[in-house]
């Protein structure tokens, strides 16, 4: 039976382990940098997204990143995106 509480007990505080940073980003007391090229990722919710291209810095909305456009435009039309990649002409 003990076992079985510590088991249990392990899982709990793994759980809280994986939410603390979101509570705290939540609460205003954290802040991540993360570099990705997810638009999952920078698809966050508030989040600030820098692009380091052309020799400079500069802030840029979520559907202004390649990434996003990108993905966009192949999940808008996938057969296009393979059609281009495999056609023998």
């Amino acid at each position: 039976m003990q076992e079985l509480e510590n088991k249990s007990q392990q899982k709990r505080q793994k759980n809280h382990n994986h939410l603390t940073p979101v509570l705290l980003e939540q609460e205003g007391k954290a802040q991540f940098i993360i570099a990705t090229h997810s638009p999952i990722l920078m698809a966050y919710p508030n989040a600030m997204i820098y692009s380091f291209d052309n020799d400079r810095i500069k802030q840029v909305e979520y559907e202004e990143t390649d990434h996003y456009q990108l993905t966009r435009a192949f999940l808008n039309n996938r057969e296009k995106f393979f059609r281009n990649l495999f056609d023998n002409s």
